[in-house]
Formats: C-alpha cells, sequence, structure tokens
C-alpha cells in the first residue's frame, strides 16, 4: 500500500480492519483449542470433472475481470479519466454498487469452491497449463485495474533512488498520469531491489502503458515461478495446479501487477537451500527483504530446513539487521516516512494491530525452529500492518509452503479473502454481515481436527 490519496484517508478507514483482526484472532483461538476428532475424508474427484472446474475458474475470472473494467468506466468523468489513464481505475462507487460487489463475492466464492475440486480432483496437466495461461493472457489484457499502485511503481522505475524523496517537479506529459492520481507523489516505501528490479523491467519501454504492461508481465513471470518453484520443492501436484491456477493470484499479481509475489519468489526459492547451502537461502531471504522490509520476517520460515541451529538462530537475526541497514542506507529519513501510513491512529486499531503483529512474529519464529504451524496464521499475516490490502494475502506463502494443509489452505482461500478485503468492494452489509459469517463459518471449521500433513 502506497497511502493512496494520503496517509489521512487511510487513517479514518483503519476501523475497518478490526473486523477483520477480531475475526481472524477467533479462528486463531478455535484452532488452538482441543478439536473434535473428524470422522468425514477427503473424496478424490474424477480427473475429467476437475479439468471442468478449471475451466469454471477461467470463466468466471473473464467474468470478474469485466465487472472490474464496469467499475472503472461507470465512473463520473470517465471519459477524462480514460483519456488520462491508458488502464483506467476502478472506483469504490460505480453505478449499481451493491450488485457488482455482490457479484464479485458470488464469482470469488466460485472460485474458491473450484479450487477445492480442483485440488480434489487431480487435474490433468494439460487442463492445468491450458488454465494457467488463460489467465495469464486475460490479465494482461485486462482494459482496467483495482488498484493504482502500478503507477507509482512506474514512478519509482524513473526516478530510482530518488523515489525515496520524490522531486516537487511533475512528470513529463507522456507519464502526466501518475502525478494526476499521485499527487503529489510519495516516498516510495519499498526497498532498493525492488527500484532496481522495477527499472529493468521498465526502462526499454518508452511510453506509461508500456510500462505498466511491462510491470504485467513481471507479476506474470513471478505468478510462473511461484508453481515451478513448488514443483521444485516437491510438492504434490494438485497443490501445483490450485497454485497454477489461482485467480487470485493472476488478479492481484498480474492484472494489477503488485509487486508482492516478486519479493517472495526469491523467499520460496531460499527453501529449495536452505538445506545444502544456507548462506544462498540467507542471500534469497534478503533479496525478498530488499523489495519489501516486512518479507524479512514473513521469509524466517523457510530457513527451518537450516540444519545446524546456531547458525539458523544466527541467520534469524542478521538477514533482517541488514535488511533494515541497506533500506535505510538507500531510502533514510524518506522511507521513514513512507511507512508512516502502515502505522495505526486509532487506540483499539494500536491494541489489535500489535497483538497481530506480535503473534504473526511469535508464529513466524516458531516455524523457523520446526514447531506447529496453523492454518489460521495464513490470515492473521496480511493483517500485521495497520493498513491490510488484498495482495498481502500472499505473505503467508512462505510461512505456508512446509505444510501441505495449510498451503493447500492459502491457495484455496486466496481468491474470496482478495475481494473481502479489497477495499473498493467493501460496503456496510459485506463487513457486519458476510466477513462475521464466514469468520463463524472458519471457526467452526477449525473445531474438528484433521490429520496433519
Amino acid at each position: 500500500m502506497r497511502g493512496e490519496r494520503g496517509a489521512s484517508r487511510v487513517s479514518s478507514i483503519l476501523w475497518i480492519f478490526a473486523i477483520f483482526d477480531a475475526g481472524a484472532l477467533l479462528v486463531l483461538a478455535a484452532e488452538l483449542l482441543p478439536a473434535r476428532p473428524s470422522r468425514a475424508r477427503n473424496p478424490g474427484g474424477a480427473r475429467r470433472d476437475a479439468d471442468v472446474w478449471v475451466a469454471i475458474v477461467v470463466v468466471s475470472y473473464a467474468v470478474q475481470l469485466a465487472l472490474t473494467a464496469y467499475a472503472a468506466y461507470a465512473q463520473p468523468g470517465v471519459p477524462v479519466r480514460a483519456r488520462v489513464f491508458p488502464l483506467p481505475l476502478a472506483g469504490p462507487v460505480p453505478a449499481h454498487r451493491d450488485a457488482v460487489v455482490a457479484a464479485m463475492l458470488v464469482l470469488a466464492a466460485v472460485q474458491s469452491y473450484a479450487l477445492l475440486c480442483v485440488y480434489r480432483g487431480n487435474a490433468s496437466r494439460r487442463a492445468v497449463v491450458a488454465g494457467a495461461a488463460s489467465l495469464l493472457a486475460l490479465s494482461f489484457a485486462s482494459p482496467a485495474m483495482i488498484s493504482a499502485d502500478a503507477y507509482a511503481y512506474a514512478g519509482d522505475a524513473l526516478l530510482g533512488r530518488l523515489a525515496y524523496a520524490p522531486p516537487a517537479v511533475p512528470f513529463s506529459l507522456a507519464f502526466a498520469a501518475i502525478d494526476r492520481w499521485w499527487h503529489p507523489l510519495p516516498p516510495t516505501p519499498y526497498g532498493p531491489l525492488w527500484l532496481g528490479v522495477a527499472w529493468f523491467a521498465t526502462a526499454a519501454l518508452p511510453t506509461l502503458t508500456g510500462k505498466l504492461l511491462a510491470l504485467r508481465a513481471l507479476g506474470g513471470v513471478a505468478y510462473v515461478a511461484t508453481a515451478l518453484l513448488l514443483r521444485a520443492l516437491g510438492l504434490p501436484w494438485r497443490t501445483v495446479a490450485i497454485a497454477a491456477v489461482n485467480p487470485g493470484l493472476a488478479y492481484e499479481y498480474v492484472g494489477s501487477a503488485h509487486n508482492d509475489l516478486t519479493g517472495i519468489v526469491p523467499i520460496v526459492a531460499a527453501a529449495l537451500y536452505a538445506r545444502r547451502a544456507p548462506i544462498v537461502a540467507a542471500l534469497l531471504l534478503l533479496a525478498g527483504a530488499l523489495v519489501k522490509l516486512p518479507f524479512a520476517i514473513f521469509g524466517w520460515p523457510v530457513l527451518a530446513g537450516v540444519r545446524d541451529r546456531r547458525l539458523r538462530a544466527t541467520l534469524l537475526v542478521a538477514v533482517p539487521v541488514a535488511a533494515v541497514a541497506l533500506t535505510f542506507a538507500a531510502g533514510g529519513s524518506g522511507f521513514a516516512q513512507a511507512m508512516v501510513p502502515h502505522l495505526t491512529s486509532s487506540p483499539l486499531m494500536r491494541v489489535l494491530t500489535g497483538a497481530v503483529g506480535a503473534i504473526v512474529t511469535i508464529a513466524m519464529a516458531i516455524a523457523a525452529f520446526g514447531g506447529r504451524r496453523l492454518r489460521s496464521t495464513v490470515l492473521l499475516a496480511p493483517l500485521a500492518p495497520a493498513y491490510t490490502c488484498a495482495w498481502y494475502f500472499a505473505w503467508g506463502l512462505p510461512y505456508a509452503i512446509a505444510r501441505r494443509r495449510v498451503l493447500g489452505y492459502l491457495l484455496i482461500a486466496f481468491p474470496l479473502a482478495a475481494i473481502l478485503l479489497e477495499v473498493k468492494f467493501m460496503t456496510p452489509w459485506t463487513l457486519f454481515g458476510i466477513v462475521p459469517a464466514v469468520a463463524a463459518w472458519q471457526i467452526l471449521a477449525m473445531r474438528t481436527r484433521q490429520a496433519p500433513s
């Protein structure tokens, strides 16, 4: 999150996330309490049926992108916005807002259920590859985006290290849309490695449209790399499949080009080297943290494979220290200022965010030393910052990859969770009706003991 329209607007809506924080904490409590043993079996589905569900994922995703475009073009002053923004942004108040929100939620629920069916049915490789290619193509061609962050990324690429203290001079006419949304452009909250990656990905493209599409392509590379790395880690095909045809991942990291997955990919790669080359794993973890500083903590669990416990403990401290030192050496006070919108202003949110942040940090440390990993932790992980964004849901991926059940839970939940967490699709009836209902459903689910994996 870059502080859309300023920190004051952000702080005014922080109370929203108290509902999510409270729900996730209750789900955690339900999972920690002794649970009833389950007699239900995990039924396997026919491969042909699983292939059909892959097709349903693709079709529902196409409709979802069409609704996103409607939410962008149904805003006041659309002709002006469409001329200014090469990829218009979905707004919070489209015509027929409740119908759009309801449709997005239904589609997301269908997608999560479809992923569950793909997971149980073990879809064919041909169907998964075709489905993943279709999701990538739809995302790349999408005529609108849900978030303006990609415009800020383009500004980061143009400014380089100056992105930590953007000059007051506006961008040239070709890039005027950046200033139209981000006015003034705030200091970047990302690490120095991200500035280099963004420049490398976009430097050859002379137009803003080209740079935005290049950022989408970068997200597509990260999307594919995630699935390939999960396969390289020895995870079963059905888990790789629900990562490869995951519309939540495609929507956030390709369609809207968020950079989180770019930072998570080297952390997942670190898990490949933790056992046989711990220093390489630490450097990969550091690379992820130099995209987004919080990844220095969220990447801890991948170091569980380091055999030498003293070395592991050393790396758990050394990587965050190095990440902080390098990030502040590059960004200084500008980076510190950029992090302000992630802090709370409400006493209630200060308590809740502090509690969630402490629990998540402890959970990451426990996982790093081989302790129990909980499904509910992946619900808490995106809530650790004061301002929660839908695309933060992938922050739990490094934690989940060592437990098939936890990773399957995260990937299957992703489409629905991403829409529930998207501020532009929040309404009173979703916040006070749908979110508590989903939390209650998960509390009941956590009360049933399942065999660990």
